[in-house]
C-alpha cells in the first residue's frame, strides 16, 4: 500500500475501499450532517431558496452550453453509471389503424 500526504487523499482512498452498505451510511449521515448545518447557519431561508435556484441554473447552463459544443450530454456525470434508458420504441398501447 502506497502513503498519501494529504489527508484528505488518505480519507478518499479510505471510503473507496469500504463497502458500498458503509459508503450509504456515510453518505446519510453526511447528508443528515449537512442539513443540521444548513437549518443553523441559514437564517433567511429566502436566501437558502434563491441559491439552490441559481446552482439550479448554473447546471442547466453547463447543460446547454456542451449540447452547442459537443451535441451530446454524455459524459457529464463521470460519477454516474451508464444504464440504458426504457425502450421507447415499444408502444405499451398497440397502435389502432381506422
Amino acid at each position: 500500500m502506497r502513503g498519501t500526504k494529504r489527508p484528505l487523499g488518505a480519507v478518499t482512498s479510505w471510503v473507496r475501499r469500504q463497502p458500498p452498505k458503509v459508503k450509504a451510511f456515510l453518505a446519510v449521515v453526511t447528508g443528515m450532517a449537512a442539513l443540521v448545518f444548513i437549518r443553523f447557519i441559514v437564517h433567511d431561508h429566502d436566501n437558502l431558496f434563491v441559491a439552490a435556484e441559481a446552482a439550479h441554473a448554473l447546471g442547466i447552463g453547463v447543460l446547454i452550453y456542451k449540447l452547442t459544443k459537443e451535441k451530446t450530454c454524455a459524459g457529464s456525470f463521470p460519477s454516474a453509471p451508464s444504464t440504458p434508458g426504457p425502450d421507447l420504441s415499444r408502444s405499451p398501447v398497440p397502435s389502432q389503424r381506422c
